[in-house]
């Protein structure tokens, strides 16, 4: 949603070619989390009760380390935290 927004918003602009790639980018990375998080429940799935207990003591339950990273707002925030 933020995303269809920033397009929007950005719209009565014109679009330079930094400011589409880094569109582009923020797209095609959020379809990868989705993706993996899709990948690695049909994973977990497919395992056995033991398997599961065995996973879940290598990884704790319901803890996603992307929950915590903040996210930058803009092209500007993005090279200064890289």
């Amino acid at each position: 949603i933020l995303l269809a927004v920033l397009t929007l918003s950005v719209g009565s602009q014109p679009i330079t070619d930094s400011q589409r790639l880094f569109t582009m980018a923020v797209s095609r990375v959020q379809h990868l989390h989705v993706l993996a998080q899709r990948y690695f429940g049909n994973f977990e799935n497919s395992l056995g009760s033991e398997e599961k207990r065995q996973l879940n003591k290598i990884f704790l339950q319901d803890f996603c380390n992307s929950d915590y990273i903040i996210s930058p707002i803009d092209k500007h925030e993005t090279q200064r935290s890289s």
